[in-house]
């Protein structure tokens, strides 16, 4: 008598196997992710206040208003863009921000030098809004580096 694969103890299981599908009808931004948009949003902030304070600030080396406001709206409106992706929860808007950030890093002891070379009023305030930017900034990749965070963003992208 021929046994069947059925019979047989060693036979595999004849369930049908599937990927469960993910249900995405209730991701809400775990707490992390709030705190990061409310960083990037406070960078974003102290960066307008300080570049309007900056415009109407006394600096012999001050280049023309025109191109000022040029450069100010071009860095604003890309700010603006990938802040409004972090919190549509774009995980590619999270990678750019962690470049950014590390990137960030480099200009601090240009930062500093430039305020002890310059020595002026103008330095010193640039210098103090970058670090304190620059610190607010790094929390934030921090945060988009912690588990929530980062399952957040791909949960996100897988949803997409």
């Amino acid at each position: 008598m021929e046994a069947q694969a059925s019979e047989s103890p060693y036979a595999p299981p004849r369930a049908v196997v599937a990927d469960a599908e993910p249900d995405f009808s209730s991701l809400e931004r775990p707490p992390e992710v709030n705190r990061i948009l409310t960083l990037v949003w406070t960078v974003f902030g102290i960066g307008v206040v300080a570049a309007v304070l900056r415009m109407i600030l006394p600096d012999p080396q001050k280049m023309p208003l025109v191109w000022q406001l040029a450069m100010y709206a071009v860095i604003f409106l890309i700010s603006w863009w990938l802040n409004s992706k972090l919190a549509a929860g774009r995980n590619w808007a999270r990678i750019l921000y962690l470049i950014g950030s590390g990137l960030s890093l480099l200009f601090v002891p240009l930062m500093i030098f430039g305020l002890m070379r310059l020595g002026t009023k103008a330095a010193a305030f640039d210098t103090v809004v970058g670090v304190v930017n620059n610190c607010i900034g790094l929390y934030a990749a921090y945060l988009l580096l912690t588990r929530p965070a980062r399952e957040w963003y791909h949960a996100m992208k897988a949803r997409a």
